[in-house]
């Protein structure tokens, strides 16, 4: 009578989320992992911080000495104003025995290759002596607003030019890495600006009123001022 060898061990597989241009909330981006053949076996959020951690894989002492190759990629979400990423990134994970019915591994980013013309997402093969740390970059599309001036009763002097005086507000803007476009409505862009601040004046009077703060873009009439942020 001989006692069958058991041994046992699971490994956590993280990949790690940086976005561009604001702060990022928990549980805001969704991750698949998956198998050497790409099936989808499991999947993930972000954290708070940006860590994007799998549910643990097991293993048996069935698995020492192998090779277990997984891919990870983001699933593309609903965010208008976020440009998702397309990356795929890759592990070998090479399982050891630690010899008191412990398993140990081995990690190491891999390459996932995709090579058929035919079914570009498909994975055909790894390269292991290639890999990249899998961190997800992504970046927020250029946004846009507009101001429409409306005049009631008698509207006075025709020539009569408004200002306006937009202000932007937010955690990501620094003055000098905010660029735009000034443009009238119906005409080519009357210029560009860089910083926080511009105004653009399209049609001003001393009497118009501020107009209302909304989703952190201060946007006042400032009478006669015209300078450009």
């Amino acid at each position: 009578f001989e006692d069958a060898y058991k041994a046992e061990g699971e490994i956590v597989l993280k990949a790690w989320k940086d976005l561009k241009g604001r702060s990022m909330k928990a549980d805001e981006f969704s991750f698949e992992l998956l198998d050497a053949e790409g099936n989808a076996i499991a999947t993930a959020k972000n954290a708070a911080d940006g860590a994007v951690t799998f549910p643990a894989i097991a293993y048996t002492q069935k698995d020492i000495g192998r090779t277990f190759h997984y891919a990870v990629r983001e699933l593309a979400g609903t965010d208008e104003t976020v440009t998702y990423s397309t990356d795929l990134f890759g592990y070998a994970v090479t399982v050891t025995d630690n010899g008191n019915g412990t398993l140990g591994f081995t990690q190491k980013a891999s390459t996932p290759l995709r090579e058929d013309a035919s079914d570009p997402d498909r994975i055909t093969g790894w390269d292991d002596a290639l890999g990249s740390v899998p961190v997800f970059v992504n970046t927020l599309k250029n946004g846009s607003f507009a101001i429409e001036k409306t005049l009631e009763g008698d509207a006075g002097d025709p020539n009569t030019e408004f200002h306006f005086r937009i202000r932007l507000i937010g955690e990501s803007v620094t003055d000098g890495e905010v660029t735009y476009d000034l443009t009238h409505a119906g005409e080519a862009p009357a210029g560009t600006g860089n910083g926080t601040e511009s105004s653009n004046h399209s049609t001003d009077s001393s009497n118009d009123t501020p107009d209302s703060n909304n989703d952190g873009t201060d946007s006042t009439d400032s009478g006669t001022d015209s300078n450009a942020g």
